[in-house]
Formats: structure tokens, C-alpha cells, sequence
């Protein structure tokens, strides 16, 4: 089993736990919190340099930024 995933899962680096802590500190500053699952991942991937899909709307609850 674990060839079939080698080099396409990545570990919670303290890296990734650098941009977890900045992600929600951001989104609590925008008063939008965050559930812990999507900050994970989202931290994860912004570590291994890999793109985000996100809402560009500013009236989306889902808009990671705005």
C-alpha cells in the first residue's frame, strides 16, 4: 500500500504548523474563523508549496481572505 502513495503524502512540518498559525490567526483578525480540518490542510499544502482553490468573492463565507 505504501507505494501506491509514496511522494504524494506530505507530513504536518513545523513548517506547515508556521503557516497553520498564521492562517487562523489571519482569519480570526477578519473575525472568519476557521475549522481546524481546512487550516491543516490548507497549511500542509501552502508548506509544500502547492496551489489553494479558494472563493475570490467577498460575500462568500468561504473567501479564505477577503
Amino acid at each position: 500500500m505504501s507505494e501506491l502513495f509514496s511522494g504524494r503524502i506530505w507530513s504536518f512540518s513545523s513548517e506547515a504548523a508556521h503557516w497553520y498559525a498564521e492562517l487562523l490567526w489571519q482569519r480570526e483578525r477578519l473575525a472568519r474563523p476557521m475549522a481546524t480540518a481546512d487550516a491543516v490542510i490548507a497549511a500542509t499544502a501552502l508548506a509544500n508549496g502547492a496551489p489553494l482553490a479558494h472563493e475570490t468573492s467577498t460575500t462568500s463565507p468561504r473567501s479564505a481572505w477577503h
